[in-house]
This record gives structure tokens, sequence and C-alpha cells, in this order.
């Protein structure tokens, strides 16, 4: 849960203030109507009274959404509430006894232990009530953010879903890709029919998920078919090794991540050179428990111009979107005599 404060503090200063003016009127109406002496002297002993809860509620509210109510430290906020209520019956006691000689609250001077008691009988309910309430604005303001962030994912996820779908139905992949499955089938039937499969399963997949998150061996095998179709391309020009370290396969992913990569690595690394080239497709975990998934090829290196970087805005949006800091989208030259590296750090 977060700790910052849902609402600027000048709001919840008016909004206090509102609230006790509010009372004051209220509650001399009430009495009024009740057969009580009403008028304005009342109004105004009532104001003075409520004018002391104004800055107290104000401080309540901060206390609220600076220690909230979280599970695995509810001892701790609930003792410091109860220190935060002693001190708000204190002060309202020290109030309403310090104004009393000019205010007259009471009949007769009051002893402070008589204020006291009753600070306690009106304001201990009062002073939980406000917590009650902080808690409720704060978690609307995180459904909120929480409906917000959600709604950013899903767009996020709909342009690497349109990406990578360009990606498959752009005009030479696709007729390239036609083309060689059309050569194929009088050359080698059965590796025409596994292109066709493999197509039809890569197109699926972008059509047919819509999760944002995925197993990791889903996602290597959505970027294997991806790679089997280049491969038609390719030919034995298109070296690929995979390095996956064993127990990652149900690690959950964002979809739509890897293939973008590789395509990367292909299109911007690959392509340009004639003599083709080789991808390394690797995930372990680093020291913090964090998986790391790795694209490297021996390809041109990076431009000066960094496409590279621009056809992943998609992806960081999205890491940025799911993981804050905590997860990273990393390109870099290859520790070799030539390439890039690109990697996927996804939080543990």
């Amino acid at each position: 849960m977060s700790t910052r404060a849902p609402v600027r503090p000048g709001l919840v200063l008016v909004a206090a203030a509102a609230w006790w003016i509010l009372i004051g009127l209220v509650g001399t109406a009430t009495d009024r109507s009740r057969g009580g002496a009403g008028g304005w002297e009342v109004l105004a002993e009532r104001l003075c009274a409520v004018a002391g809860w104004i800055p107290l509620t104000v401080g309540v509210f901060a206390l609220v959404w600076r220690v909230p109510f979280q599970r695995a430290a509810w001892w701790r906020a609930f003792a410091i509430h109860v220190l935060g209520a002693a001190a708000v019956i204190t002060l309202r006691a020290g109030y309403i006894f310090a104004l009393d000689p000019w205010v007259h609250f009471y009949e007769e001077p009051p002893a402070f232990q008589t204020v006291m008691i009753h600070s306690i009988e009106n304001n201990l309910f009062v002073y939980w009530l406000f917590v009650g309430v902080g808690h409720a604005v704060l978690f609307a303001r995180e459904a909120f953010q929480r409906r917000r962030t959600e709604a950013s994912l899903a767009v996020a996820l709909a342009r690497a879903e349109h990406a990578a779908l360009a990606a498959t139905l752009q005009p030479h992949f696709l007729f390239n890709t036609l083309g060689a499955i059309a050569e194929l089938v009088h050359r080698d039937p059965d590796l025409a029919d596994r292109a066709i499969v493999q197509l039809s399963a890569l197109l699926r997949r972008l059509v047919d998920d819509t999760r944002q998150e995925i197993p990791l061996a889903e996602e290597l095998a959505f970027t294997r078919d991806y790679l089997a179709i280049e491969a038609l391309r390719f030919g034995d020009r298109l070296q690929v090794r995979w390095d996956i370290a064993p127990g990652l396969e149900a690690v959950a992913v964002p979809r739509l991540t890897v293939q973008p990569l590789v395509e990367n690595a292909v299109r911007h690394g690959l392509w340009p050179t004639a003599r083709g080239g080789a991808l390394m497709i690797s995930a372990r975990r680093d020291a913090s428990g964090a998986v790391v998934i790795a694209v490297q090829d021996d390809g041109v290196g990076l431009p000066a111009t960094a496409p590279r970087e621009r056809s992943l805005a998609t992806v960081r949006a999205r890491f940025e979107h799911l993981y804050g800091a905590r997860g990273r989208v990393e390109v870099a030259a290859a520790p070799g005599p030539r390439g890039v590296r690109a990697a996927l750090v996804v939080p543990a």
C-alpha cells in the first residue's frame, strides 16, 4: 500500500473546515428546534468548540496516510494510532480547558480531569472514525490507480500485438514465407506442411491470447515458431542456440516481449549482412533472483540512429507499468567482436 497522501493537504484543510463548520451549524439548529437556547451566542460557542478539531483532522489524516494498516506490520500501525488517539484526546482536552474561562463550555470552571474524561468520551470514536475514512480514501485512490494501470497495460499489450501481427503480415515477410512454402510443397511436402502449421500457430497465438503474462515456456514456444518461419528465408545462414536454465519454464513473463527482441536481432542485426549469422537465446536467474532473458546476435552492431531502441519502446513501457523500477529492458553491444545483446530483467 502506498504511503503517499492521496489528497493534497490544502484540500484536506478546506474539507475539514467545511465539515466542522457544518457540524457547528447543524448542532445549533438541532438544539434550537428542540427548545434549546440557540442564537448567535450558542453558535459562536459551538464554532469555537469545533474549530479546534480542524487542524487535528488534518493531522489525523496525514498520520493515517503515512502509517496505514498493512497486513505485514498491522501491529506497528495499531500502536502508532493508539498513541495518536491519546495525543488527540489530550490536545482536545487542553484546548477546551484553556478556552473555557472565555467561552464557558461548562457552567462552572471544571477540573482538568473532568475535561479529560469528557474528551475521551467525545473524541475517541471520532479519531477512529477518521482512521477508517482515511483508509477508505487511500483504498479508493489505489483502486483508481490500479484501473488506470490496467488500462495502460491493455493499450501497451494491444500495441505489442499489433506490432507482432504487422511484422508477421508485412508483405515481404508474408510473401517470402508463402513463396518458400510453395517451393517446399514440391521438394519437401512434410517440411511445407510443418511450415504452414507454424505460421498458423503464430497467427493464432497473436489473435486468440489476451493474457498480460504467460509462462516463459509459452513465450519461448511462440518465439520458436517465429524463428522457424524466419529459417525458411535464411536457411542454413541462421544459426540459433538456446541456453535455458532448468526450472524457469513456469516463470511468468510479459507476453510478446521475447519475440520482439529476437525480431529486432534478425531485422537490424542479421538481415543487413549477406552471411546471415547466429542468435543466442538464454534465460537464467541472477544473484538477486531476477530472471534475465537475453538475446544476443553477431550481426552489424548498434547503428548511430539506434532503431533497435525505438522499436523496443512498447516493451519498455509494458515493463515499466508491470514492474516499475524493478524490471528493465537493456540493449548494449555484445561482449564479442560484433553484435548486440538485448535482455529482459523480470524481477523475482
